[in-house]
């Protein structure tokens, strides 16, 4: 990927065609995003959309309900409950066993995929790549460049 130019209603439309049913039993067998919604995952989103949790340098004025902040919540929140996309609270995922297709994350968890084991086995079975995350509708700096997006291929 040269540029970053996936925009959030992109990322679902992936996110969607990578969720999948693969034994036909009527359930998810792989998710197409891991993504943690606790506070410190979610600041990303909102400052994508050009908000923040706190708009004074004090933190004694709230930011959540500016228009960018509940776009980017309800967003996050429209991938988990209406597009089915995020595994919901109590359903286990893993990017690394292959139930989940796309996984968010800080770029200090590439070590956990990178590399060889003593055994000489690779740390993950599959072939993987890396992606920046998406653009949100925020101005340009706000893009979160620690963190990033870890994939498989589409079929």
């Amino acid at each position: 990927m040269e540029e970053n130019n996936v925009g959030w209603e992109e990322l679902r439309a992936i996110a969607k065609r990578l969720t999948r049913d693969v034994n036909g039993d009527g359930k998810v067998d792989q998710w197409g995003f891991l993504k943690p919604l606790s506070a410190n995952r979610v600041a990303f989103w909102m400052r994508a959309a050009g908000a923040n949790f706190y708009v004074d340098g004090d933190h004694s004025r709230s930011d959540l309900d500016s228009p960018g902040a509940i776009a980017a919540l309800e967003f996050l929140q429209s991938l988990r409950w209406d597009d089915g996309v995020i595994p919901p609270p109590g359903v286990s995922a893993s990017f690394t066993a292959g139930t989940a297709a796309m996984w968010e994350d800080g770029s200090w968890k590439l070590i956990d995929l990178l590399g060889v084991p003593k055994d000489g086995s690779p740390k993950v079975p599959f072939a993987w790549d890396v992606m920046p995350v998406t653009e949100g509708a925020g101005p340009a700096g706000h893009h979160g460049h620690h963190r990033w997006l870890r994939h498989q291929p589409v079929d």
